[in-house]
């Protein structure tokens, strides 16, 4: 607002050029409220300099320059897909936002509003990035958040994963039942690589479908190459690698289905993957069902896991092409 002598003036406000000009562009000027031209973060920059002119339209103007001040917040964290989903049980799971918070509260709810809460899960303290919840009820939707904390305060809530527990009661029996066994088979059949981009195509190969998120990982020369599930490409045996997710319209994978993934397509993870300029011979590796983290399987049980045999879930190394 402008003070004026002149009490019935009305006044409107424009950027100028001059001392303290140096982050106009940044900003916008709607009637008489200052607005950010894109969102800010603390971490880049943490003040900007501005020079505003207010103009009394009768020939009287002044010229200030101001800084304005970035707060610094917790960022928030990003909710996974949970894994090991049973009839009773589930683990949520998050990635820790940068830089890592001192803790997390955790909310779980029956409805996607989170107008109420499971016991016990409404800001729940949480010091690691995953919670096992047990004692659920079996073929029910559950929903989770979480908010990161840290000593400049509780960031707002994730993204919402949702959830259906499994509808019934597993039992594999492959040395009694193994002529009647039905399960999937996720294998990798191929795998393209350029300096800029990725195709990736998946398939179930087994007698059943694939019905539980599960993820893919590409890997870009890593050292030690991935031999078996939970050897993320992140975990330092890379610098460049893709996440890519699978759920949602895209399952039940069914048995001899194929499922395409691109880089920056539908089911990429820009929050997990780092791609690009790749020169051509580089060794690419790529794996399916690639993690869930605290049992020796992926997200998906598969044939050759449930008979013991030969891991399967793996292609490479394959060369990238320009």
């Amino acid at each position: 607002s402008t003070t004026d002598q002149d009490t019935g003036d009305s006044h409107t406000y424009s950027f100028v050029s001059g001392t303290g000009d140096t982050d106009n562009g940044s900003f916008t000027i709607d009637v008489s409220t200052l607005k950010t031209a894109a969102a800010f973060d603390y971490e880049t920059k943490s003040s900007y300099s501005i020079r505003v002119r207010t103009d009394d339209g009768n020939g009287g103007t002044y010229d200030e320059a101001f800084t304005i001040t970035v707060n610094d917040i917790s960022e928030p964290p990003t909710a996974l897909p949970a894994t090991d989903v049973g009839p009773d049980r589930f683990t949520a799971n998050w990635q820790a936002p940068i830089p890592t918070p001192d803790s997390y509260r955790l909310d779980v709810s029956l409805v996607s509003d989170f107008s109420s809460y499971l016991p016990g899960y409404q800001d729940k303290v949480v010091s690691v990035i995953s919670q096992e919840l047990i004692g659920l009820a079996l073929n029910t939707m559950y929903y989770y958040r979480v908010r990161a904390v840290a000593s400049i305060g509780t960031s707002v809530n994730s993204n919402t994963i949702s959830l259906r527990t499994d509808k019934y009661w597993r039992n594999y029996s492959p040395l009694i039942f193994k002529e009647y066994l039905r399960a999937p088979d996720l294998v990798v059949d191929q795998v393209t690589a350029t300096r800029d981009g990725a195709e990736v195509v998946i398939r179930n190969a087994g007698n059943g479908p694939a019905a539980d998120w599960f993820w893919v990982d590409l890997y870009v020369n890593p050292h030690p190459v991935p031999t078996s599930v939970n050897q993320m490409w992140y975990d330092g045996r890379c610098t460049h690698g893709i996440v890519w997710g699978i759920g949602g319209d895209a399952l039940p994978l069914e048995p001899g289905d194929t499922l395409t993934l691109t880089y920056g397509g539908d089911h990429y993870w820009p929050s997990m993957s780092n791609y690009g300029g790749i020169r051509a011979g580089t060794p690419i590796y790529v794996q399916v069902d690639s993690v869930n983290r605290g049992i020796t399987y992926g997200a998906v049980l598969e044939t050759h896991e449930i008979e013991g045999g030969a891991y399967n879930n793996i292609l490479g190394p394959m060369s990238s092409i320009q």
